[in-house]
């Protein structure tokens, strides 16, 4: 009963965003779709709990992956998407934290951070010189 009431009032939502879009003239191909909506509030919902992520690594191991011959090798990481606003704006639980130096992810900066945001996933600069950690989720 839940899912249903939380459904209809996604649908009732995107009626009236797409009532509102046409009255504004907006362009047919830039009004989002009822799919991104859903994905977008289920994104928001599902990174607005304060719950720490399930392990993805369960079981015993894989004789596969150890071999004593061939170390197994660094893979190439594919950089975090950016978050939807609502989940960068919402003001709940991004805390600086720790990470392994990565590329700063602000457009225009070119420098190295070892700041991320626990929530966003994303390295952002954070020093004396420049706060693009508090730009990025107050602007």
């Amino acid at each position: 009963m839940i899912f249903y009431l939380i459904d209809l009032s996604l649908v009732n939502a995107w009626l009236l965003y797409r009532r509102y879009c046409t009255q504004l003239r907006v362009p047919e191909k830039k009004i989002m779709s009822l799919l991104t909506i859903r994905v977008n509030t289920a994104e928001a919902l599902l990174k607005s709990s304060p719950l720490s992520p399930v392990s993805a690594h369960r079981g015993r191991p894989s004789l596969q992956s150890i071999d004593k011959n061939n170390p197994p090798s660094q893979p190439t990481v594919a950089p975090n998407p950016a978050p939807t606003t609502s989940v960068r704006f919402d003001k709940y639980d991004h805390w600086p934290v720790a990470v392994e130096k990565g590329r700063c992810r602000n457009p225009g900066c070119m420098g190295y951070s070892r700041i991320s945001c626990s929530k966003c996933k994303l390295c952002r600069c954070l020093n004396k010189y420049n706060n693009l950690f508090k730009a990025y989720h107050h602007h």
